[in-house]
């Protein structure tokens, strides 16, 4: 993964932080499991740090497919995510739960322009 600080890029002087990120497909297995955990531990530290210093954004490829399964932890009211995808994988779940931990929110679905949640897989 890729920060760019973009300062000044918001209301009020804030900073926009811009992480490009991308995860390549892994084989099931013990070690792919620990090499994708390590990697979104990496991502939450890489966050929290972010928080500090503006607003964080993640886009690229995470070779996650997410259905359409909630973002957020239910004890917080938000909008529906739709998704044209009906297909969850591990990855897809494990974003799922990086969200929840971190409070972040995927654009996919819940965004104007994007109300349906177009697919973001072709494979």
């Amino acid at each position: 993964m890729l920060w760019v600080r973009l300062p000044n890029a918001l209301a009020g002087g804030r900073a926009l932080l811009l992480a490009v990120c991308y995860s390549p497909p892994c084989d099931p297995g013990p070690e792919a499991a620990d090499a994708d955990d390590a990697w979104f531990q990496r991502l939450a530290s890489d966050w929290v740090q972010a928080l500090t210093l503006g607003v964080p954004v993640l886009a690229g490829d995470f070779n996650a497919r997410t259905k359409r399964r909630h973002d957020w932890p239910s004890a917080h009211p938000c909008s529906p995510r739709r998704s044209c995808d009906g297909t969850l994988n591990a990855r897809g779940q494990r974003l799922l739960r990086y969200c929840k931990d971190v409070a972040a929110r995927l654009c996919n679905g819940h965004v104007p322009g994007d109300e349906h949640g177009a697919a973001t897989s072709w494979g």
